[in-house]
């Protein structure tokens, strides 16, 4: 095996973990936001179902929708490879162009809910 060889495969690994962390993000915010709901000792059930229900899409919506971004990014990144774009007069590489299509995405989905909720 190659240097090359190693390197491509490094990558991989890593944009693979990617992947995997954003998932088990969302399903640790799922699990705790659940977990939180059943054990939850300082207020009563009614007060919590008031709440998650009536603003169900700023408590559970928008945290769901910024992990759910940072999948979208993360496996354009994978399937691609590094995100670069130009928007405005300015040039998004690297990190850069992997934060501005995560904002788009977030604003989207975001956008999204407020439309349909």
């Amino acid at each position: 095996m190659n240097d090359e060889e190693t390197k491509e495969r490094a990558k991989r690994t890593r944009d693979i973990l990617g992947v995997a962390i954003a998932m088990f993000g969302m399903g640790t915010v799922a699990g705790g936001l659940y977990a939180v709901d059943r054990l939850s000792v300082w207020s009563s059930a009614s007060d919590r179902e008031e709440l998650v229900l009536g603003r169900f899409a700023a408590v559970i919506g928008l945290p769901m929708a910024a992990l759910f971004s940072l999948l979208v990014v993360t496996l354009l990144r994978q399937q691609a490879g590094p995100i670069e774009f130009k928007l405005a007069g300015a040039e998004f590489k690297g990190s850069a162009g992997q934060v501005i299509l995560w904002v788009f995405c977030f604003l989207a989905i975001a956008v999204a809910i407020k439309l349909l909720w």
